[in-house]
């Protein structure tokens, strides 16, 4: 828990088999965009809080998405750089929003719907 792992030319799913491995409940997975658009933007940063699904959670996002498979929902806090979404102020939007995917048990859309 805690513990940062450091992949070079990740990309978003590997998320995926480093949940399955440590099972935690919520991996948060930065991102680096890739180059192309404005010179800032290419800077910035994507979170991606991968939310693990297991017993009544898989359950019910199976059912909210029609997959009987899904196993992972995704949420994603993009643009975090100057020109966007403030570092300082990306920290806690991520914070919030890990808040809310743990004790809703959902993320993505069904977060969303859950919020609504």
């Amino acid at each position: 828990m805690g513990q940062p792992i450091v992949v070079r030319y990740g990309r978003v799913k590997l998320a995926e088999p480093i949940a399955e491995l440590l099972e935690p409940d919520l991996v948060v997975f930065l991102l680096g965009e890739r180059p192309g658009g404005d010179a800032l933007a290419s800077r910035s940063l994507s979170a991606y809080l991968v939310y693990r699904l297991d017993g009544p959670a898989q359950i019910e996002a199976a059912r909210f998405s029609g997959n009987p498979a899904i196993r992972f929902e995704y949420t994603v806090i993009s643009n975090i750089y100057s020109g966007g979404l403030p570092p300082i102020e990306a920290g806690a939007v991520i914070l919030e929003k890990i808040v809310q995917i743990l004790s809703n048990q959902a993320a993505g859309n069904r977060l969303a719907a859950r919020l609504a």
